[in-house]
């Protein structure tokens, strides 16, 4: 898989992590979502997201605190890989 082009399973995974905390009530922060994967810093969450951005999985809204949101094409690609 080309990580230029192609999202990976761990984007999948932190994809999956924002969809769970999120049904919580409010968009997890990268400090949340870092915890809850596991990662060293939040820095990995950040470039994560960046990613996921870029293919149309996620829509965040700049300079705004837990401002996350799954695409429909995001939430397609969650209900095809289970």
């Amino acid at each position: 898989m080309d990580k230029a082009t192609d999202a990976t399973a761990r984007n999948l995974r932190v994809l999956r992590a924002i969809h769970e905390l999120s049904q919580q009530g409010q968009c997890p922060t990268y400090l949340e979502l870092c915890g809850a994967l596991g990662f060293a810093s939040k820095c990995s969450v950040y470039d994560h997201i960046v990613l996921l951005c870029r293919f149309g999985y996620l829509d965040r809204t700049r300079f705004e605190p837990r401002a996350l949101r799954i695409t429909d094409k995001g939430a397609a690609w969650l209900r095809a890989n289970p």
